[in-house]
């Protein structure tokens, strides 16, 4: 198993990040993560996009599965079988978000593998053939960052950018429930608690993809305002 992550996961992505890093970045480790995080997020944007179409309608139809949880309470096969003709209708999986939550770490913990203590006691070992190996690296992000270290500024702005998105899903509903408004403030807590001691260079990952998120919710709720069946 270990040997497949290296393979298909860890070492594909400090290649490229080596590359980036190389060429366009202007070597630039911060840039480079940028780079390569809207090269992955516009790769993956049609996927991202149908996901996030249907976490808000999830969202928007949330009164009426709380209405079925009522109806058949005491009966989870009825209750069973209304839920999946209401998603079914609406042409939604209610599992989507754990397929968002799996595409992220798939990200992120290489990164975190990386970053602990590579790029800059990167193994050459690691890059392949045609790729070589930076003299010396240079892990701060314009001048001004340590992407090693903890940056309390890339901790907010990354948080608030997720706020955001979330709070946008939310607001597509008419009427979201006090757990739908919860989850505003929740997700963003979850993601501090656990990577608040993260480096830098992970946050700025995250920054970058939920900027990115964000986008796309605004075209989400647009597309959803317009025509609200499809899906």
């Amino acid at each position: 198993m270990f040997y497949l992550y290296h393979l298909f996961l860890y070492q594909p992505l400090v290649n490229i990040l080596v590359l980036l890093y190389n060429t366009i970045a202007f070597q630039d480790l911060g840039l480079s993560i940028i780079i390569l995080t809207v090269g992955i997020r516009f790769l993956l944007y049609p996927l991202f996009q149908k996901i996030l179409r249907q976490q808000t309608v999830l969202q928007k139809i949330k009164p009426e599965i709380d209405r079925i949880e009522q109806e058949h309470k005491g009966d989870l096969e009825k209750k069973g079988r209304a839920q999946m003709a209401l998603y079914k209708e609406h042409k939604v999986n209610p599992f989507s978000i754990f397929f968002v939550l799996f595409l992220q770490l798939l990200i992120l913990i290489p990164l975190f593998h990386i970053f602990q203590g590579a790029p800059t006691t990167l193994d050459s070992k690691e890059l392949y053939i045609f790729i070589t190996a930076p003299s010396q690296f240079n892990s701060t992000f314009l001048g001004l960052i340590n992407l090693q270290s903890q940056s309390i500024i890339l901790i907010v702005i990354a948080s608030i950018l997720q706020f955001l998105q979330t709070r946008l899903s939310v607001a597509a509903q008419k009427n979201s429930n006090s757990a739908g408004q919860s989850m505003v403030f929740v997700g963003p807590l979850i993601i501090i608690f656990f990577l608040w001691s993260s480096p830098s260079a992970i946050w700025l990952y995250l920054l970058v993809s939920n900027l990115f998120s964000l986008v796309q919710q605004l075209i989400v709720n647009r597309q959803l305002a317009i025509s609200p069946k499809k899906v």
